[in-house]
């Protein structure tokens, strides 16, 4: 029977009253404890693996000699050896996009975090607001333009949201995708003219 090594914290699967598919056994081990993903990976036919957790490299996948698939469940594969699976032939799927949304509304998050941080007052009453208010601790609305650097899945969402907002968003003109909303300027002025800067680009030699 085909076994999967499913390097993801076997509690969060069965949460989410997922079971393995029929006709497969299905080992369980954390990505990031290496102990635990090598006995998951043992002889397995297929590893599936959390993006950026832990690393499925040459050594873990000599537990697994018979492995016909790495697949990872995000949208990054910095932690596979790509070189080494594509050695021994076995194809590395990952799932672009799959958390940009989640991604581009911590983006938004840590940008209000910046611009008004107001959790420094959650543990206070209307003595501390007046305080806060005192020392310019309120901060300022959330306004002016963002320079989005990167423009996928994750640099779409973020400026989608963005926009929402009432700001102007601007985006690299090195990227070919377009967009009606979003004007595209040299890399110069966008870090020159922009009040926020994101950078959603994947980690890569040329990045």
């Amino acid at each position: 029977m085909p076994k999967i090594a499913f390097l993801w914290p076997e509690v969060e699967f069965r949460a989410l009253g997922l079971t393995a598919p029929s006709g497969y056994t299905m080992n369980f081990g954390r990505a990031g404890v290496r102990a635990e993903a090598e006995a998951a990976s043992i002889n397995a036919d297929y590893i599936i693996s959390a993006s950026g957790s832990g690393t499925v490299d040459a050594a873990l996948l000599g537990l697994a000699p018979k492995t016909r698939l790495v697949q990872l469940t995000g949208a990054g594969y910095d932690n596979v050896d790509r070189h080494e699976c594509a050695r021994l032939s076995i194809p590395v799927a990952y799932m672009p996009g799959l958390n940009a949304p989640s991604v581009a509304q911590t983006v938004v998050q840590m940008a209000f975090r910046l611009r008004r941080p107001l959790t420094l007052l959650t543990r206070g009453g209307a003595e501390e607001w007046t305080a806060a208010r005192a020392n310019n601790i309120i901060g300022h609305e959330l306004n002016g333009r963002v320079g989005v650097i990167g423009f996928g899945h994750i640099g779409r969402a973020v400026a989608s949201l963005f926009i929402g907002l009432g700001l102007e968003v601007v985006r690299a003109a090195h990227v070919k995708q377009a967009d009606p909303f979003v004007h595209a300027l040299s890399l110069k002025e966008l870090i020159s003219t922009s009040d926020i800067i994101v950078v959603a680009l994947p980690a890569t030699t040329k990045t």
